[in-house]
């Protein structure tokens, strides 16, 4: 299984790269089109290769290689707020939803919107278990695991998720592959098999794990155990103002080994009234660097061959201790990079427009 992550990790670097100059390239197209039957084109290919790189997206969970942002979070109040009101627009009105919050909750330590999608992918499953309708119950407690009891849980305190539906059920033999992944009772055309595959190793990778009860014809319980944080959660932050941190008209340094996505990244950049300069290496980069104080912002690819990311921003500052840095993946050395790099903005490929201008709002 660490083979195939391994595997699945590199081709989805490989794909990103593919889809980031896909989607920048239609994003420019879309701009610049008049005609609206055109545009209603590039429309439709940006859909399918959103669709990609949410494909990708999953695979890079399964692989436990997405980038995940941990943090204090009171499971309860994100159930009871976005999760719970995305969930009554998004199963219908045959399902009824049922929210059991345990009193005294432990905060867990999770990356937020990955324990949304989790619950949502969930609750997405339950509703397909119950054509003609039923219950929903997501419950939540707190679980003191103790050495020895649980072979793949560290002994510690969790958050415990379960979500229960009164649907069909699996026989033993389907609830021990539902985590495999493309493994998927449903229609040809209705999943990928990798909606708890996702889930899982977004759970494994933040140190959880998932645990399935079924049988047919008395419904699925899916608990999702959470890590407990140590730390209460921070209260919720008021609106604050964004300031530009590097200004339009300002020299942007994009730095990557991949053609396609250096030269797209650049004429998305041009698009946001960032001139720029084109670096196929870290040790061009450097050159560029050395040559010309114009450059305010550097946009790096973290894989690339002879200097990573990570070591090319470490040479870079020696140089230039105000030079701004946006970090690009297309793979997800998500862990490393927010233990190498905490403060720096990360952009996965493929990324929008949008997404470019708010990583220059946000570079430090």
């Amino acid at each position: 299984m660490e083979a195939i992550g391994q595997l699945t990790g590199g081709v989805a670097h490989d794909f990103n790269n593919l889809l980031g100059a896909i989607v920048g390239n239609l994003a420019i197209l879309g701009r610049r089109l008049g005609d609206e039957r055109l545009r209603r084109y590039v429309d439709g290919a940006m859909a399918g290769a959103r669709r990609g790189a949410q494909l990708t997206g999953q695979l890079l969970a399964f692989a436990r290689r997405q980038r995940l942002v941990p943090q204090p979070v009171d499971v309860n109040a994100l159930l009871d707020g976005a999760v719970t009101n995305l969930l009554s627009r998004t199963l219908g009105g045959l399902i009824t939803v049922e929210l059991l919050g345990a009193e005294d909750l432990w905060a867990a330590a999770v990356d937020i919107s990955q324990l949304e999608a989790a619950v949502l992918n969930l609750a997405v499953n339950a509703r397909d278990a119950m054509p003609e309708g039923g219950t929903l119950v997501i419950k939540t407690s707190n679980v003191r695991v103790g050495a020895g009891t649980h072979a793949d849980l560290e002994p510690g305190d969790y958050v415990l998720v379960a979500v229960t539906d009164t649907g069909a059920g699996m026989p033993p033999d389907v609830a021990a592959r539902a985590t495999e992944p493309f493994f998927t009772t449903k229609g040809v055309g209705k999943g990928t098999g990798l909606g708890l595959s996702t889930v899982s190793g977004f759970l494994r990778q933040s140190g959880g794990t998932l645990r399935i009860t079924s049988h047919p014809g008395a419904g699925t319980t899916i608990q999702m155990y959470l890590p407990r944080s140590p730390v209460a959660p921070a209260p919720p932050a008021g609106e604050r103002a964004t300031t530009r941190t590097v200004s339009k008209g300002e020299l942007v340094l994009v730095v990557d080994d991949d053609d396609g996505m250096r030269t797209t990244t650049g004429e998305l950049l041009g698009e946001l009234g960032y001139p720029v300069v084109l670096a196929q290496s870290g040790a061009r980069a450097l050159d560029i660097l050395a040559a010309n104080p114009a450059v305010r912002l550097m946009v790096a690819d973290y894989a690339m061959p002879g200097m990573t990311g990570a070591e090319l921003l470490a040479r870079a500052r020696d140089l230039r201790p105000d030079l701004k840095v946006i970090i690009v993946t297309g793979y997800a050395q998500g862990v490393e990079i927010s233990r190498i790099l905490p403060a720096s903005p990360v952009l996965r490929k493929p990324f929008s427009l949008v997404e470019l201008a708010e990583g220059l709002h946000a570079a430090q």
